[in-house]
């Protein structure tokens, strides 16, 4: 066996071993039952005027699933009509995906105003913190609430040692672009623009992220 076939045989061993262990690092954070006693810091925003709870679930609350996916609806509907299409099953299954795991953000009544909804996932070598969304009620937009819940995802994402925070974003959420550009997240280099830049005008959306593992 010549020295070449011996370190390509190496190599994919190596990288075998690699995804193995990602997968069942993943695997680990899926067992959390409170991500949150984590970074118990994030477990109350009193700050602009707002008093919030802050819990971890891994699962959206049966009774708050109604409430939760009409939220969505008020605050994405109409750019998804713009973009891929709405379409209330699919979003519906996404909510309640056994994948799914959430922090809920209560007021002072104990009634939910806001939500992060997240995955950890693996893909491309990349184990990672995924959000599917981050959701307030109107009154409590603007006020500092996003980014802490958003922030909490993140330093969750930084104890478990996974490599980043990533996030499917529309090119219409100019509110959301804005959002995620001020808290220092970037195009992934598998964004489709990035993927296939002769046509870039054709995606209405691009895969952000914010890596928060040096490589080595």
């Amino acid at each position: 066996m010549s020295a070449r076939v011996k370190a390509k045989k190496a190599a994919i061993r190596a990288e075998t071993e690699l995804i193995n262990q990602k997968r069942a690092q993943i695997a680990e954070c899926e067992k959390l039952e409170d991500p949150l006693s984590l970074v118990p810091m994030f477990k109350k925003f009193n700050k602009n005027g707002l008093n919030v709870d802050v819990s971890a679930l891994n699962k959206c609350p049966e009774e708050f699933e109604e409430w939760a996916f009409q939220l969505i609806e008020k605050n994405m509907k109409a750019i998804y009509e713009e973009t891929w299409g709405w379409n209330p099953d699919s979003k519906e299954a996404e909510l309640l995906d056994e994948s799914a795991r959430f922090l809920f953000a209560y007021n002072s009544e104990n009634q939910p105003v806001g939500f992060v909804h997240y995955r950890f996932e693996f893909d491309n070598l990349e184990t990672k913190s995924f959000i599917y969304d981050i959701q307030l009620e109107e009154e409590f937009q603007g006020k500092g609430l996003g980014k802490f819940l958003l922030q909490a995802v993140e330093f969750i994402t930084l104890k478990l040692k996974l490599d980043c925070v990533m996030t499917t974003l529309f090119k219409e959420n100019v509110k959301g672009r804005g959002f995620f550009k001020h808290m220092h997240y970037q195009v992934h280099k598998t964004s489709p623009a990035l993927m296939d830049p002769e046509n870039e005008h054709e995606y209405d959306h691009e895969i952000l992220y914010k890596p928060l593992v040096k490589k080595t």
